[in-house]
């Protein structure tokens, strides 16, 4: 098992109704070296005081002030990127879960595969219950949420899943030649990386309000390879 110190950063706003759970698989990981780093968007719900309510002394929790409220999602995570201390970055938003397996193997993945900068899995879509939607369709999509898709619906889901076990050459490729919904192979809440290689292309961007982890999986992909695995892990 991988010994590296894994930093779970959960950029979280308004997240009550799912954040503890989204924790909660992350304090629950088989991968023991683990530190949670939440950073807490000016939410006006509960969610600070339901992190605040878990007593683990692996989380680390920051409160933004109202100089923040227009910060777009890549200053947040940099900001608490910033604060990490593992080698290794997972990315955990505060409506998803991990599966207890996830940071064990990729960690021993960017172990074992120096030239990786990030990996990534595949993943499961949850109702609000969280019974896992076996077929997804714009059909599941609006019971589930409410949202009904004006157009041709994407499901990103499969096509990743078509795509895991790739040449680190082909998904360069797609993230260097792609833009829109399939621009990002690997989805972003089940990646992992490593700290040096995000602080040498200089992080997220911080002026974007959409396709924030294809920015910087684009930039990291323009200088390391990348792995998606055929893994079910969050």
């Amino acid at each position: 098992m991988s010994m590296r110190l894994v930093t779970a950063i959960v950029a979280a706003r308004n997240a009550e109704l799912y954040i503890a759970d989204a924790i909660g698989s992350v304090l629950d990981q088989t991968h023991s070296n683990t530190e949670v780093v939440v950073v807490d968007h000016c939410s006006t719900d509960t969610t600070v005081e339901l992190v605040n309510s878990i007593r683990d002394e692996r989380i680390r929790l920051t409160k933004l002030g109202v100089h923040a409220q227009s910060w777009k999602l890549g200053a947040v995570r940099n900001f608490g990127i910033a604060r990490a201390r593992g080698a290794y970055i997972a990315v955990c938003d505060a409506d998803d879960i991990r599966y207890r397996t996830s940071f064990e193997v990729e960690a021993e993945y960017l172990d074992t595969h120096p030239d990786v900068a990030i990996v990534g899995s595949q993943y499961d879509e949850l109702d609000p219950d969280g019974r896992v939607i076996e077929n997804p369709s714009a059909e599941t999509l609006w019971q589930c949420t409410g949202f009904r898709v004006e157009g041709e619906y994407r499901n990103e889901r499969d096509w990743r899943r078509g795509l895991a076990g790739s040449p680190s050459s082909v998904l360069r490729e797609i993230y260097r030649t792609s833009r829109g919904p399939f621009s990002c192979p690997l989805a972003p809440t089940t990646t992992m990386y490593r700290r040096t290689a995000f602080c040498e292309v200089g992080g997220y961007k911080e002026d974007v309000s959409h396709f924030t982890d294809a920015w910087l999986h684009r930039s990291l992909a323009a200088s390391f390879d990348l792995a998606l695995l055929p893994d079910v892990l969050a």
